[in-house]
């Protein structure tokens, strides 16, 4: 099942789940960037699946944000509609704005949404910080190709 279909039948509870799994994925892998006493072949070997599961999870993750951005529209379309058409008096946009920012289901999803945005800032922070990795891995092998790895500079 894909990722919408599993989030779009009980959002209430997959997102937040969803989101604790990802977090907890960092928490477990937070060794990644550690090179004390690895071998280089390891290191190698090991960055382009690292960087490639953090991608996947990454994208993962905008496609969530996207969704949830989705659902604050259509509350806050809902919300719009009903302040429009049906209150007593003629409001102003400001005033329709106002008073969507404080209704409960607008709220409950804004903060799905910076909960969201929060662990996709991560994400994308963990896959720039890989693909800084990689530029240092490229070196440190060209200065072991080359055989000067313990030179001084």
């Amino acid at each position: 099942m894909s990722i919408l279909g599993r989030i779009s039948k009980n959002p209430n509870e997959e997102i937040p789940a969803l989101l604790n799994e990802y977090d907890l994925f960092i928490e477990q892998n937070a060794g990644v960037f550690e090179t004390d006493g690895k071998n280089l072949e390891v290191l190698c070997r090991t960055y382009s699946h690292n960087l490639d599961i953090f991608d996947r999870k990454l994208r993962v993750l905008k496609i969530v944000e996207d969704y949830v951005r989705n659902e604050m529209r259509k509350v806050e379309s809902r919300l719009w509609r009903h302040y429009n058409e049906k209150h007593q008096r003629s409001l102003t946009t400001t005033d329709i704005k106002a008073y969507i920012s404080g209704e409960p289901d607008y709220v409950a999803w804004h903060t799905v949404l910076l909960e969201v945005s929060y662990l996709t800032q991560q994400y994308e922070s963990i896959v720039e910080t890989l693909k800084a990795f990689n530029w240092q891995l490229s070196n440190v092998v060209k200065l072991r190709i080359a055989q000067l790895e313990d030179a001084l500079l």
